[in-house]
């Protein structure tokens, strides 16, 4: 018996309808191999001749970021042949994974962290002390207030040892409002830490010294209004309960004294008058 396997339309159609599955698996599977290849064997310049910047923000471009640092790079370090940005997220149990992982395999050679991220891994270890850089000239702050990233922490040398270890391990990038404009960054309450991993030193600093002569500008007006509306808030908020204490508080009414009210008439003593007439008779 001979076996019909000309192809049809309603063949064809059979099979999609049972099959599409597979093909879609297979164009998944081909794609992720594809990234993965390309991931692993693509050229990465050596530790010395790149520098990444992890910065957390949902709102961060990182495109824009990286054109940015891309004619940074090109203008004034050509000799290192990458500058990355890459975004975090802002989502604390991803964040603290990401960091974990990051920090512990030596990735990264700036990070861009909030206030307790940052304290938190100054703690371990994770950054650089820049004060000898400022001391000696090579990292140029000016007039720029930078006190708000020294810390003190507490190092453990043995399970009964501890020493005090306090540094300039960040640099606060709260005055850095042209960060808004370049990379669509909200830096107002943001720390740029140099990691201890970093290889690529002169780069870093050049970087660092870079943002300090360029990027530290007076703020948007959108950013002054917001804060003098903040600190109306503030102000009237300390100011109410002020009042409150200042004001004299109503006497609660009296009532009446013991004394004010009214006695019960007493009772008349007069006789009744069928006993006065009886009293008269007997006379």
């Amino acid at each position: 018996m001979a076996v019909n396997t000309k192809i049809t339309g309603y063949r064809l159609k059979q099979h999609w309808y049972y099959n599409w599955w597979k093909y879609m698996l297979i164009v998944l599977i081909t794609a992720f191999s594809w990234n993965l290849i390309y991931s692993v064997t693509r050229y990465r310049p050596p530790a010395e001749k790149r520098l990444y910047i992890y910065m957390v923000s949902s709102i961060a471009d990182a495109d824009k970021s990286n054109e940015y640092l891309e004619n940074f790079r090109k203008e004034y370090i050509p000799e290192t042949e990458e500058v990355y940005a890459y975004t975090l997220m802002e989502d604390e149990s991803t964040l603290v994974y990401q960091m974990a992982t990051f920090t512990a395999a030596g990735e990264g050679d700036f990070y861009i962290l909030p206030r307790d991220i940052f304290e938190n891994y100054t703690g371990i270890g994770a950054f650089v002390d820049l004060s000898e850089y400022i001391a000696g000239g090579e990292l140029r702050l000016g007039d720029l207030d930078v006190s708000d990233g020294y810390l003190s922490y507490k190092n453990e040398l043995d399970d009964e040892t501890f020493e005090t270890v306090s540094g300039q391990f960040a640099i606060p990038l709260r005055n850095f409002y042209g960060l808004m404009d370049e990379m669509n960054l909200d830096n107002r309450e943001l720390y740029l830490c140099l990691s201890i991993s970093c290889k690529n030193t002169d780069g870093a600093l050049a970087l660092m010294n870079y943002l300090v002569e360029n990027e530290v500008t007076e703020p948007p007006q959108w950013v002054i209004d917001v804060e003098n509306a903040k600190a109306a808030e503030n102000a009237a908020a300390t100011a109410a309960p002020a009042a409150t204490d200042a004001a004299p508080s109503q006497a609660p009414a009296q009532s009446a004294s013991p004394e004010a009210t009214a006695a019960p008439a007493p009772e008349s003593t007069e006789a009744p008058a069928s006993d006065a007439s009886g009293a008269a008779s007997g006379a």
